[in-house]
């Protein structure tokens, strides 16, 4: 799965254009690297992300 989609999916972020951003701006890593929206998310990677509101 897409990393935006399962940001959106999994309702850290409530818009895919917005985790599109967020991705694409380095504020998404998944097990320590910047990835880009269209990174394939797997079961067990750790993701994490840098949004504050």
């Amino acid at each position: 799965m897409r990393l935006d989609k399962f940001l959106k999916v999994s309702r850290v972020i409530k818009r895919r254009t917005v985790a599109n951003e967020a991705a694409d701006g380095g504020r998404v890593s998944v097990n320590g690297k910047v990835v880009k929206p269209s990174y394939d998310v797997k079961v067990r990677r750790y993701c994490r992300n840098k949004i504050w509101r």
